[in-house]
C-alpha cells in the first residue's frame, strides 16, 4: 500500500480533478448545444442548409420540436460519455477507495453529484453557470428568484430529455443494439487486435466489475427531475413514472440473465448515496418553490416554505444516520461466494429466506476472502 502522505496527495489531486470536471464540463456541453438550433447548424455546417430550409417551411411548431430533441441528444450523449468513460471509477480510486465496494459506491455517489449539479442545476442556469455567474455573485439573495424564473421554460426542454431516454432505453436497454453491435463486430472482424478490442468493449457494456451504479444514477437523475419540476410541470412527473415502470423490469431482467454476475454486494451503499441525493434534489425543489412564491408576491408562503425545507434537511439527515448505519452494519459477501452456497444446499428458498442471515448478522467474510477483497 501507498503511504499515508502518498494517499493524501492523492486524495487532494482526484478532489481537484472532480472540481476541474465539473467546472469546465458545461463549456463543450454549451457550445455544442449552441450549434442544436437551426440557423446554429445551418451556418456550421451548409451542406445541412436544404434540410434546415425544409424544417423552417414547415412551421414554427416543427422547428421547436427539432430543436428540443437535437438538445436533448445532445445532453444525453454528452452525460452518457461521461458516466461510461470510467472517470468516476479512476477518480473514486486515487481519491482513497481500496475495495470494489467503496470504488462502486463512491462513484455512484460522483455520478449523481454531477448530475445534479452539472445536469439538472446548470441547465436551470440557462444550460451554463457561466451565463448568469455575475447577477448571483451581485444578488446572492435572488437565487431562487433568478432559478425559479428559468423554470418553466426548461420544463418542456426535460420533458423532452426523458422522451428520449426512455427511447433510448428500449433501444439500448431492452434490445440491447450496442451489445448485438459489438458481438457481431467481434465474431467478424478478423483483423490484428479487433476481436479482442470488442469483446473489450462488449464486457464493458455488459457491465463489467461496476454495473449498479449507472442504472443507479440514471433512475436517480429521473427522480430528481420529477421532484424539481412537480409544482410547476406535473407532466413532467407522469414522464418519470413511465420512464422507471419500465426501468424496473428490463433491468431487472438483464441482471439476472444478460449482465455478468457483480463482483460484490455493495451492502446498501449505493441505495445510501441515492436517498440522499434524491433528498438533496427535494431541497432544491422547495428552494425553486420559494423563488416562485417570492416572485408572485407571497412572502408568508415562501417563510412556510423555508421552514419545510429546515424540516427535511433535519429528515434527511435522520434518515440517513439511521439507514446508512445499518446498511454499513450488513456483512459483505462475495457474490460469488452466495452463488456457490445456494447451488451447494440445492434447495430453492423464498428472498425471506435468503436474507434472513443479513437481518441476523450471522454471514460473515472468511478469511480467504477479506484477503482478496
Amino acid at each position: 500500500l501507498a503511504s499515508r502522505f502518498s494517499r493524501k496527495v492523492y486524495a487532494a489531486l482526484a478532489t481537484f480533478a472532480v472540481a476541474m470536471l465539473f467546472l469546465f464540463w458545461t463549456i463543450p456541453v454549451a457550445f455544442v448545444q449552441g450549434l442544436a438550433t437551426l440557423k446554429n447548424l445551418g451556418e456550421a455546417l451548409p451542406f445541412l442548409k436544404p434540410v434546415v430550409d425544409n424544417i423552417e417551411a414547415a412551421g414554427p411548431s416543427r422547428v421547436h420540436f427539432v430543436e428540443g430533441t437535437l438538445s436533448s441528444w445532445t445532453l444525453i450523449l454528452f452525460r452518457n460519455l461521461t458516466l461510461n468513460s470510467g472517470i468516476f471509477q479512476v477518480l473514486a480510486r486515487y481519491g482513497g477507495a481500496l475495495t470494489h465496494t467503496q470504488i462502486q459506491a463512491r462513484s455512484a455517489g460522483l455520478m449523481m453529484l454531477f448530475q445534479l449539479l452539472m445536469i439538472l442545476l446548470a441547465s436551470l442556469i440557462a444550460s451554463s453557470l457561466f451565463d448568469t455567474l455575475k447577477q448571483i455573485i451581485d444578488q446572492p439573495l435572488q437565487l431562487p428568484v433568478l432559478l425559479a424564473s428559468a423554470l418553466p421554460a426548461q420544463s418542456e426542454f426535460f420533458l423532452n430529455y426523458l422522451n428520449t431516454t426512455t427511447v433510448l432505453l428500449l433501444l439500448f436497454d431492452l434490445l440491447r443494439f450496442l451489445s448485438l453491435a459489438l458481438l457481431l463486430c467481434e465474431k467478424c472482424c478478423c483483423c490484428l487486435g479487433c476481436p479482442e478490442f470488442f469483446s473489450k468493449m462488449l464486457d464493458s457494456q455488459n457491465g463489467g466489475d461496476y454495473k449498479m451504479d449507472k442504472p443507479y444514477a440514471r433512475l436517480v437523475l429521473a427522480m430528481q427531475i420529477a421532484l424539481v419540476f412537480m409544482f410547476i410541470a406535473p407532466i413532467v412527473s407522469l414522464s418519470v413514472l413511465c420512464f422507471v415502470a419500465m426501468s424496473y423490469p428490463i433491468w431487472a431482467r438483464m441482471l439476472h440473465q444478460g449482465m455478468e454476475r457483480p463482483v460484490v454486494d455493495t451492502a446498501g451503499f449505493i441505495w445510501e448515496q441515492a436517498v440522499v441525493y434524491q433528498g438533496y434534489a427535494l431541497l432544491l425543489a422547495q428552494l425553486l418553490l420559494t423563488g416562485v412564491l417570492f416572485k408572485k408576491g407571497c412572502p408568508q408562503g415562501g417563510g412556510v416554505i423555508i421552514l419545510l425545507s429546515f424540516f427535511s434537511l433535519y429528515r434527511l439527515l435522520k434518515m440517513r444516520m439511521k439507514w446508512g448505519g445499518a446498511a454499513r452494519s450488513m456483512p459483505l459477501r462475495m457474490a460469488i461466494e452466495l452463488d456457490q452456497a445456494r447451488e451447494q444446499s440445492g434447495v430453492k428458498r423464498s428472498l425471506a429466506e435468503e436474507i434472513e442471515p443479513y437481518q441476523r448478522g450471522g454471514v460473515h467474510l472468511g478469511a480467504s476472502s477479506r484477503k482478496q477483497r
